[in-house]
């Protein structure tokens, strides 16, 4: 597993990381019917590298979330309780199970 987490790693700083993250969130966006209230949750180094252009096109607050989920995203929408956790990390256990 090691192996796995040191791919994801270095995946998340080539050019196409950009467009899977912009996509894994569009994607997200799509499965939820109330568009508003969403929180858009995402590591450090992707709210430093895409923070203002995720805020921009999806027009939802970004938040801050632990950077060992390595990077992709949570979708939330609190206010209805749903949590669509498209992290890296969660995929990895995901297929690892």
């Amino acid at each position: 597993m090691r192996k796995c987490i040191d791919k994801l790693k270095e995946y998340v700083n080539q050019d196409q990381y950009k467009i899977f993250l912009k996509n894994n969130i569009q994607n997200s966006f799509e499965k939820l019917e109330n568009k508003n209230s969403i929180d858009i949750y995402l590591t450090k180094n992707d709210i430093s590298k895409f923070g203002d252009e995720i805020r921009t096109t999806f027009g939802s607050r970004i938040i801050e979330m632990p950077d060992d989920n390595i990077g992709g995203c949570i979708v939330a929408n609190e206010l209805q309780g749903i949590f669509i956790d498209n992290t890296l990390m969660n995929t990895l256990n995901e297929i690892m199970a």
